[in-house]
């Protein structure tokens, strides 16, 4: 149910939100401080909220795909690179790249980890940067 809650609160905030200098104590997510997993697309944000600070995380970009398509065989599985921006409302900000293959990266005191990131590859099949998915750990 919290789980449900927090998504509508997303949501709803996601909706009424459409610039990045948004105040953010008008679109806090409640969540406690708790692990979460939230899905965005490219050009979302993200809202999270932890020891009485607000967060943003903007996805920003997938800046290279090179794990190994559906139909073939691969000596290496490869790895997806996407491009975040976190900020908070003590005014820090940081842009950094984020791996498929990274277990954990810290980011602005948040620990951020790619659980997926969808579409995945097909054989000659191209993905337009608009169908990106991420789903992204929070905690």
């Amino acid at each position: 149910m919290r789980k449900i809650l927090g998504i509508v609160i997303i949501s709803i905030a996601l909706f009424a939100c459409n610039k990045f200098d948004t105040d953010l104590t008008d679109v806090k997510s409640d969540n406690n401080n708790e692990q979460v997993q939230s899905r965005i697309s490219i050009g979302d944000q993200y809202f999270y909220t932890a020891n009485n600070i607000d967060y943003i995380i903007n996805f920003i970009d997938v800046t290279g795909d090179s794990r190994c398509p559906t139909g073939v065989d691969c000596f290496w599985q490869g790895e997806a690179i996407i491009k975040l921006l976190v900020s908070d409302s003590n005014g820090n900000s940081e842009e950094t790249l984020l791996s498929t293959e990274d277990l954990e990266k810290e980011i602005l005191s948040l620990k951020m980890t790619i659980k997926e990131l969808s579409p995945y590859p097909v054989y000659k099949k191209e993905i337009n940067k608009s169908d990106y998915v991420l789903e992204l750990e929070v905690k």
